[in-house]
């Protein structure tokens, strides 16, 4: 027969034990990183995604290059899931296209060489309220689709999502036109929740 002490000892450890078997509808083990500028940087992701173990490696102002050199230190997270958007500081800057997109792809390249094992999910840039800068956001938009399939990514468009009827980022997503507001940031959360 058990004592009192061995008892409450082997209710503790299957305690334990349950803690660390995963909630069906969340995966505890994930590590999701989130890499981009601003748009990224200012989400909140641990309160939107909560079942989830998310870092935010956005940092405002940032290019497509800006990523590329501080690329080290999304992989040595070592990430299972990483989430790109970056290029809209790129074009508001006016940087040369042909400039901009070799960086992109130089970025790809080196996250499929440093991180196999990762689902990498390369979102499209949001659109803005600025329709001529829109144009560019499109056209950019292709080439980054055409840049993550050659590399075997997954390319998520959510441009569509967030214009309004004119073709211009929903004015309750943004209070300057640029940057997003909880809203957006929700729906942002929403769209993506089928690749977590």
């Amino acid at each position: 027969m058990k004592t009192k002490a061995q008892v409450c000892i082997l209710a503790y450890v299957a305690l334990l034990l349950l803690m660390c078997v995963p909630n069906a509808h969340s995966d505890a083990s994930t590590n999701i990183v989130f890499v981009g500028d601003s748009i990224t940087a200012r989400c909140d992701w641990s309160e939107l995604l909560p079942d989830y173990r998310t870092a935010n490696q956005g940092i405002d102002g940032d290019i497509v290059l800006d990523v590329l050199e501080r690329i080290d230190d999304v992989i040595a997270l070592e990430p299972n899931k990483l989430f790109l958007m970056i290029g809209i500081n790129d074009i508001l800057i006016g940087y040369d296209m042909g400039i901009i997109q070799q960086d992109y792809e130089d970025l790809l390249d080196v996250i499929q060489g440093n991180l196999p094992n990762a689902r990498v999910y390369v979102q499209s840039v949001l659109p803005v309220e600025w329709q001529d800068i829109n144009e560019t956001i499109v056209g950019f938009n292709s080439f980054i689709q055409q840049a993550s399939v050659e590399r075997g990514f997954e390319y998520i468009d959510l441009y569509d999502d967030f214009l309004d009827e004119h073709g211009q980022l929903k004015p309750a997503f943004s209070a300057d036109g640029l940057h997003l507001t909880e809203e957006a940031y929700r729906l942002w959360a929403a769209l993506i929740n089928k690749y977590l």
